[in-house]
């Protein structure tokens, strides 16, 4: 799928490029699952490969629970503010980084309430099923999108790849379409190249698995 086809997301793209040219503070919020963590970690690759230097945090799983809250905004710099894999709940807290000056910019794929966060930019297929080419990725597929608009580096979009592979499978997504291409590509690089994902590729070395037939 054309990255360009899911809703604001070459919108985000022009916006995070515009930051790194004027060394705008940008400060990242994913999640703690999985797909939390491959999502913010592809966003934080793909921003550090362009020159920024990006804050960012995941949220502590039994103290704080899931999503962005209010007191984490005063850990950041003003700037632009992304949320990854979280933030179409996060009302107040969007509000409050808002009231802050902060740019904010939610990519998630969680099914958004009556009303959305009053945020700059919302990517989430899930709003506007219609307008988007494919709604069902998860936090780790759509940061992966986002690099490919971003990101020429060959190398560096495999990585990405292997590491929304195990986002996209460890959050139960449908395996359609652009899912199911990215989790074929993903497993496919991590048996030719097992450095990509080395702890994957440590674990099918040692059991001496193959986890892919190239004709599936």
């Amino acid at each position: 799928t054309n990255p360009t086809t899911i809703l604001n997301l070459e919108r985000t793209a022009n916006l995070l490029q515009k930051a790194i040219d004027k060394k705008i503070p940008i400060s990242i919020f994913g999640d703690y699952d999985c797909d939390g963590i491959t999502a913010t970690a592809i966003l934080l690759k793909t921003l550090q490969s362009l020159g920024a230097t990006p804050a960012h945090r995941l949220p502590k799983r039994l103290s704080e629970g899931y999503g962005l809250n209010p007191k984490s905004i005063d850990e950041f710099t003003k700037g632009i503010l992304i949320t990854i894999d979280n933030g179409i709940s996060a009302h107040e807290a969007i509000q409050k980084a808002k009231d802050l000056g902060f740019i904010v910019v939610i990519i998630d794929h969680h099914i958004a309430g009556d009303a959305l966060p009053a945020a700059d930019i919302i990517v989430d297929p899930h709003i506007s099923p219609d307008d988007n080419g494919f709604a069902d990725y998860c936090g780790a597929g759509l940061a992966l999108k986002l690099a490919e608009i971003m990101v020429e580096d060959k190398d560096l979009l495999e990585e990405l790849t292997t590491l929304a592979m195990l986002g996209t499978i460890a959050d139960v997504v449908p395996l359609v379409k652009d899912n199911r291409r990215i989790v074929h590509e993903g497993l496919k690089l991590v048996n030719k190249k097992p450095n990509l994902c080395i702890g994957l590729g440590q674990l099918l070395s040692c059991k001496e698995l193959k986890i892919i037939n190239e004709k599936d």
